[in-house]
């Protein structure tokens, strides 16, 4: 085998392959075997008939309040600890494949490879564009023990996580073309909190930056537009909650 050939065998998108592939059997291997633990079990549950109830006297929901009535139709908007993304995500993979453990699993694996990948998109850009510093960060992303272990559980973590990644990814994309890339920034932020309210953290680290580093992107139009598509996005889970309180 000639250098040329040798070249081509290991061009960068042959090796991040490789990195999801491994990834992948670390994140599958064994998957719907592991017994199934407390939070799990509550999300799986309330996934599977997307239904917020929980069999606890301390902690009641719209399911129990509305015990002699009908449930009001805003109660599917949102989950009464959580917002709804992930149980949406996780019914739609129980109603297509059944309930069962490796299926209620499915969504944080396919979510903890979309991190994997994102992790180098991400390191590449910071990097200069650099090839290697991404793939590094993919690989020690791959095989960290942590991410793993949240990848193969049913927990919410998981879509967080690769969502979180996906919407820093779009925001520095935004920093170069505010035009092209508001709408992806609105989406993908407003997506992150309809799936955990942690993500929220996103917004001060974007704001103090911005403040800091090209403060002249108040004065445009296009931060605006994204957050209002955030907003929109989120905007069921703030009827729920006015209507819950």
């Amino acid at each position: 085998m000639n250098l040329a050939s040798w070249k081509n065998l290991i061009k960068p998108t042959y090796i991040l392959i490789a990195i999801l592939l491994i990834g992948a059997g670390f994140r599958l291997w064994g998957l719907g075997t592991a017994e199934i633990f407390h939070d799990e079990g509550f999300y799986a549950f309330r996934s599977i008939g997307y239904i917020d109830y929980l069999q606890n006297a301390d902690q009641t929901t719209p399911m129990q309040w509305f015990y002699k009535s009908l449930v009001p139709s805003w109660t599917k908007l949102s989950f009464h600890a959580h917002p709804p993304l992930f149980f949406l995500i996780q019914h739609a993979f129980t109603s297509l494949f059944g309930d069962s453990l490796f299926v209620v699993r499915l969504p944080s694996v396919l979510a903890g490879l979309i991190a994997i990948w994102f992790i180098y998109l991400i390191t590449k850009k910071v990097f200069e564009n650099s090839e290697l510093a991404g793939l590094l960060a993919a690989a020690l992303l791959a095989i960290n023990h942590i991410h793993i272990w949240i990848s193969r559980s049913s927990l919410m973590e998981s879509t967080l996580i690769a969502l979180i990644l996906l919407n820093i990814y779009m925001f520095l994309c935004f920093l170069e073309d505010r035009k092209k890339y508001w709408l992806w920034l609105g989406l993908t932020l407003g997506l992150a909190f309809l799936t955990k309210y942690t993500a929220a953290f996103l917004v001060p680290a974007y704001l103090i930056f911005l403040a800091f580093s090209n403060r002249e992107i108040f004065k445009e139009k296009w931060i605006y537009l994204a957050t209002t598509i955030s907003a929109t996005i989120f905007s069921p889970v703030l009827f729920y909650n006015y209507n819950l309180y």
